[in-house]
């Protein structure tokens, strides 16, 4: 969890924003803003920035405040014993997408001090300013009317001032002293410049042997081959296995590649196929071979085959059929055991005697007579 800070966000002055880290270590900063009615404002809202500058130099650096609020200064950039001034900026979006935003106000000022070294508002280098546009100033009000004389207050507590950071300056810089906090508890701290180098004093005497230093870098190859070594240790039988053997065109050259690292390699071959021979003599009738895939279907029809033999009767009744063209009136085979009347029957009708046995017909019109056919041949 981060320094926690809050930002009252006021249209008349910027609020304070004041911090003590140490030098070398991250300034982790939790900022939460609010209204002057004490309502909270979104970061996303102000996309605010922290500039931070050095009061030894005049660079400033930039930090994005996430939509979190939260903020980090590295440890790299917080060496300076001098100390710095924070400045809080609300930025808008720049018209340009690709542009950076643009800053439109001040939201909070006030000084960084490293374990105790920093300065004040009224210190020889102030805090940097960048300009935003102010409003013109309303007409002056009329003078009040003086107000009575108070009473005289109690005497205040005694102020207790305690000795805050003392922090080495660069030779020949100036000491500075810094009072921070309100009476009655007040902290002083102190940049005390360092004191020139004196002058070197007398040889001392020899101390004892150093150990042996670490080794150096390498140094540049010999030009000049050094003693052969001693004979090594056997190392591990290498154990060869047959990878693939492929077969590379007629008349190309035959590979071996070995692969992997000792002891455990691979051996591959590419063995180029021989040439065509001459053709052999012819070889004895081979059986059938399998069926092989349909074909595709061909476009012209083929001979009409021999009948199969006839299917098993279907049990499933099949669809019904056209109807077929009227066929001939029936002819009637009528009988009786006398002979037929001229109104008997119609025009085709055979008639039959089953006591003579003779047969009439065909009819050739209604109302005729019938002709007569003798049957009694084959009747008896």
């Amino acid at each position: 969890m981060g320094l926690a800070r809050t930002v009252v966000i006021s249209r008349l002055e910027p609020a304070m924003l004041s911090a003590l880290s140490p030098a070398g270590v991250d300034l982790d900063l939790d900022l939460t803003f609010l209204t002057q009615g004490r309502d909270p404002v979104s970061p996303a809202t102000l996309l605010p920035q922290l500039a931070l500058m050095a009061r030894s130099s005049t660079r400033v650096f930039a930090y994005d405040v996430d939509g979190a609020g939260n903020v980090v200064v590295p440890g790299s950039a917080l060496k300076d014993p001098m100390g710095y001034t924070l400045e809080l900026y609300q930025r808008r979006e720049a018209e340009n997408p690709a542009d950076p935003p643009v800053a439109i106000g001040l939201l909070a000022k006030g000084t960084l001090l490293l374990k105790g070294a920093a300065y004040g508002e009224l210190s020889p280098l102030g805090p940097i300013n960048i300009p935003v546009t102010v409003g013109p100033a309303g007409p002056v009000g009329p003078r009040g009317p003086q107000g009575f004389q108070g009473i005289q207050g109690e005497p205040g507590p005694a102020n207790v001032l305690t000795v805050g950071g003392v922090t080495t300056g660069a030779p020949g810089s100036a000491a500075v002293a810094i009072i921070t906090g309100v009476a009655p508890n007040q902290t002083i701290s102190f940049v005390l410049p360092r004191g020139d180098v004196g002058a070197q004093g007398i040889q001392g005497i020899q101390g004892i042997q150093g150990g042996i230093g670490p080794m150096g870098p390498a140094g540049a190859d010999s030009t000049v081959p050094g003693p052969v070594g001693p004979q090594g240790e056997p190392g591990e039988p290498n154990v060869l296995t047959v990878g693939t053997v492929t077969t590379g065109a007629p008349g190309s050259p035959a590979e071996v590649n070995i692969t992997g690292a000792s002891p455990d390699q691979t051996i591959s071959f590419v063995i180029p196929e021989g040439e065509t021979g001459d053709t052999g003599p012819q070889g004895i009738q081979g059986g059938v071979g399998p069926m092989g895939p349909p074909g595709a279907d061909s476009t012209v029809p083929g001979p009409v085959g021999p009948m199969g033999p006839a299917g098993a009767d279907s049990t499933v009744p099949g669809p019904q059929g056209p109807q077929g063209d009227p066929g001939l009136d029936a002819i009637n085979l009528l009988s009786g055991t006398v002979d037929p009347a001229a109104g008997t029957g119609v025009v085709g009708d055979f008639y039959v005697n089953l006591t003579t046995g003779s047969l009439f017909g065909p009819k050739a019109a209604t109302g005729t007579i019938w002709p007569v056919v003798k049957l009694t041949t084959y009747w008896s």
